[in-house]
């Protein structure tokens, strides 16, 4: 049974959906939970989803619009279940319901959606910094409008996880971008990176970075020509919160020459800059790692590509 719920009774076209499969009886988490799926089915904002429940037009939801709506969508409700959820969740305005319904939203999709990674990623950025999330939302935020563009977003996320795709970060924006207006804003923000911290065995859950990986290799013979030079470029995945040294078998490639080697150095390298055809020890922006392998690949990574240097194999 579809049960439609429109801003006037002429008027259907522009209704929410909401199915019978809500449960309000399974407390106020999951009915918030399950009404943020809802309003993600329906493509529309959160505000637009609100104005139709909002049919006195008053900007708040009262007892008799949340009441139509519950029966509506649960007959057996009793009207000691209905007073019971309104209490909970019905006697507020839409900024309110805007954060408490975006919360719900971002928390189901932080258990179901592999894309939204990047929430993850910022929610320990943010903790690691020492600063408090406004402190680091007006670092992000370029041109102090108050609020975050796409572009700034993308600038934060370059410098976390340098191989994140376009696809992927759009899914993530666009979660929280509860408003659809193209922007997050401070609370939306704020929703986020709580959530995402809050997030059940969260500091077992890997963080999982996409890094740009350039693959030297040794050649023999006489100088000039010996030497480390650059026989591929690719990107690889590791978890953010593991030491370099238990995932060398990640880092070291596992095919081409030298497959499986994992005996050869480790460095870095700026992810923006293009690398050198031949390393030079030291090779001027690079880092080398050998003392450095403890630390994890968040601490290291994340702002630089992987330098992978294989040693000569066979006889000179």
């Amino acid at each position: 049974k579809i049960v439609r719920v429109s801003s006037t009774s002429s008027s259907s076209s522009s209704s929410m959906s909401l199915s019978s499969s809500f449960d309000p009886k399974a407390g106020r988490d999951k009915f918030i939970t399950q009404l943020a799926s809802e309003i993600c089915k329906s493509g529309k904002s959160m505000k637009q989803c609100f104005d139709q429940l909002d049919t006195s037009g008053d900007g708040k939801l009262g007892i008799d619009e949340f009441r139509a709506m519950a029966k509506q969508v649960n007959s057996s409700l009793s009207e000691f279940d209905v007073l019971v959820l309104f209490s909970e969740i019905a006697s507020i305005g839409f900024s309110d319901f805007d954060a408490t319904v975006s919360k719900a939203r971002i928390r189901s999709a932080l258990d179901k959606g592999p894309h939204v990674g990047l929430w993850t990623q910022i929610a320990v950025e943010v903790e690691k910094s020492g600063k408090s999330v406004k402190e680091c939302f007006d670092l992000m935020d370029t041109n102090q409008d108050g609020k975050l563009s796409q572009a700034e977003l993308w600038a934060m996320m370059t410098k976390i996880n340098t191989a994140m795709t376009v696809d992927d970060f759009r899914c993530a924006f666009a979660l929280v971008d509860t408003s659809s207006d193209g922007s997050i804003t401070l609370s939306q923000f704020q929703i986020a990176v709580d959530t995402a911290k809050a997030k059940p065995n969260s500091t077992a859950d890997p963080i999982i970075m996409k890094i740009k990986r350039h693959v030297y290799n040794a050649r023999g013979g006489p100088p000039p020509y010996r030497g480390s030079y650059l026989t591929a470029t690719d990107f690889i995945e590791l978890d953010a919160k593991q030491s370099l040294q238990d995932q060398k078998n990640k880092i070291f490639p596992l095919s081409g020459y030298g497959a499986g080697l994992s005996s050869g150095e480790i460095a870095s390298f700026p992810v923006g800059t293009e690398p050198p055809r031949r390393w030079e020890f030291p090779s001027p922006g690079g880092e080398m790692l050998e003392s450095q392998l403890g630390k994890t690949a968040g601490d290291i990574f994340t702002d630089k590509a992987v330098v992978v240097l294989i040693p000569l194999l066979g006889f000179d």
